[in-house]
């Protein structure tokens, strides 16, 4: 039976492969180099799994309260990076800066 994760990782699975079937992916699949393979796999490697497996260890080594004040700063912590890269704020991230020091207050 499917859990509540595995129901949305499939709707997440449908969310990207529709768009990509349309701009035909099949069709180019064999034309991916060594090179895209090993980027794909450097992402789900590294930038998926192992970054889960780090995500979890850091909240069983500091408990679920510490690691939410921690995760509540990642907004402005990329709006400070963004600055000091003298770039524009995304407006995805604007609505994330006011709540980490009313999110750690409490």
């Amino acid at each position: 039976m499917l859990g509540q994760s595995d129901s949305l990782d499939c709707i997440g699975l449908a969310a990207l492969l529709i768009p990509a079937l349309a701009e035909g992916m099949v069709e180019q699949i064999p034309q991916y180099t060594l090179l895209d393979w090993g980027c794909i796999a450097y992402l789900g490697v590294f930038g998926t799994v192992l970054g889960f497996v780090w995500y979890y260890e850091g909240i069983k080594a500091l408990g679920p309260t510490k690691a939410g004040q921690f995760i509540n700063f990642v907004p402005v912590c990329a709006s400070l990076l963004a600055k000091t890269n003298q770039r524009r704020h995304p407006w995805v991230i604007m609505p994330g800066r006011g709540t980490p020091p009313t999110a750690t207050s409490v």
